[in-house]
């Protein structure tokens, strides 16, 4: 599978007050300007939940001719927009991402979706782009613009909208990092440019005007100031998806190359500009294997996991512990600590010390990362595994990932056998 982007940490939502009940029921009988009025009525939450509609409800809900209602809404909102959610533009733009999402996996139920669509949505978007508070910077239109990006996915509209990409990249400053909502809009760029590259429509455009490839290079250069940061994932990302291209043989492929390579000669596979690297070499990896010599990234994975966790320690015939760096007096604590917590667990829920049914590990393999921040530059492309959590088990390996907060060795390594002895003696599937 292909590597994806990093995401944002979660913030809470911006609400708005309730003014209608959220009843599925009623958005199935509601259209025209009753259809409008609930939708502007409802909370995100009501209308995100909307996103999860089953049969025959949600072909009654997301039928194209009130998608072309509530874009038609959009539009009249759109030139309206007075740069926060006080009109209930934000509604507008959930209801229709919602139906887009439910038509893509539900079109047996919801019916096609054309031309009537196409050209009710494209002059709504546009007239939100047009706005002169498009451009603003704060939470009050981060929180509408974030959902409007993905929008502009959702509604398969990127080719569309190269220039208004480009434009929230090559904007993308101080006043914009300090923004949660705004640096999530920001964010929400790559997932348009992440789910496109697969459109005939979007790669014609991008051959056509490469600039988006420029805006990309620029913006790693800007912001590197992130990296080793929790929002490094901006520069991570921007780095991600400029190696992207790679996938594209021929003229496309030639520009990015260079731009790709300098990213990975500019800076470390350790230190705060690890995620970075690791990163685009994955991309590589990825996309032009057969190239990482020009890259420099032949066997990456390999020459990562021998620099970054140098550390190996047997704690004995059924745990060996490698970290990035533990003295030989935590690593001795930690193992000790270790068969502790595995003595204690056993007693506690009488195990017997026989495995579920099915598990034929007989060892753990404990991975210690020194922060969060390494666990998610470094274990993703290592283990092949998702790092927006705290940690994890996997069977067969078996090896446990978790963040090492660098000053509570022991604590972690308990974490560590609680993880493995639950995985193995109390739970199956």
């Amino acid at each position: 599978m292909a590597p994806e982007r990093l995401r944002q940490k979660h913030a809470p939502v911006l609400r708005s007050q309730t003014l209608v009940a959220c009843e599925p029921a009623a958005f199935a009988s509601a259209s025209g300007l009753e259809l409008v009025s609930r939708v502007k009525g409802s909370t995100e939450d009501c209308l995100n939940s909307l996103f999860y509609a089953t049969a025959p409800q949600s072909g009654q809900i997301f039928i194209e001719s009130k998608m072309v209602t509530i874009a038609n809404a959009l539009a009249v909102s759109a030139q309206q927009y007075a740069g926060n959610n006080s009109a209930q533009t934000l509604q507008l733009i959930l209801f229709l991402r919602a139906g887009y999402y439910v038509q893509f996996y539900q079109s047996g139920t919801v019916g096609s979706y054309g031309a009537s669509l196409r050209d009710a949505i494209r002059p709504a978007l546009a007239a939100f782009v047009a706005n002169t508070h498009f451009t603003d910077v704060n939470d009050a239109h981060g929180a509408v613009l974030r959902e409007f990006v993905i929008l502009i996915d959702s509604a398969v509209e990127a080719a569309q909208h190269l220039g208004t990409l480009r434009g929230l990249l090559d904007r993308f400053n101080a006043s914009t990092e300090a923004s949660y909502y705004m640096s999530g809009a920001t964010n929400s760029v790559y997932q348009v440019l992440y789910r496109s590259h697969s459109n005939a429509d979007f790669l014609a455009a991008v051959q056509a005007d490469t600039s988006i490839l420029q805006s990309l290079e620029s913006f790693i250069t800007r912001t590197e100031h992130l990296l080793g940061a929790s929002n490094q994932y901006l520069t991570v990302n921007a780095a991600r998806e400029l190696a992207r291209f790679l996938r594209h043989t021929g003229p496309l492929q030639t520009l990015t190359r260079p731009k790709v390579k300098a990213v990975i000669d500019n800076h470390s596979m350790t230190g705060p500009s690890a995620g970075l690297w690791v990163g685009a070499a994955e991309m590589v990896d990825f996309y032009d294997k057969a190239n990482c010599a020009y890259y420099g990234t032949c066997d990456f994975r390999r020459t990562v996991e021998q620099t970054v966790l140098g550390i190996t320690h047997t704690c004995g015939a059924t745990l060996r512990m490698r970290a990035q760096h533990m003295t030989a007096t935590q690593l001795t604590r930690s193992c000790d600590q270790l068969a502790t917590q595995e003595t204690y667990f056993h007693d506690t829920p009488k195990t017997n010390r026989v495995p579920v049914a099915s598990d034929n590990n007989t060892s753990l393999e404990v991975i210690i990362f020194d922060s969060s921040i390494d666990y998610q530059n470094y274990a993703g492309a290592l283990f092949g595994i998702n790092t927006n959590n705290g940690g994890m088990y996997l069977e067969g390996d078996p090896a446990l990932m978790h963040p090492l907060i660098s000053d509570s060795p022991s604590e972690l390594a308990w974490s560590a056998a609680r993880a493995f002895s639950e995985g193995k003696f109390q739970m199956r599937g």
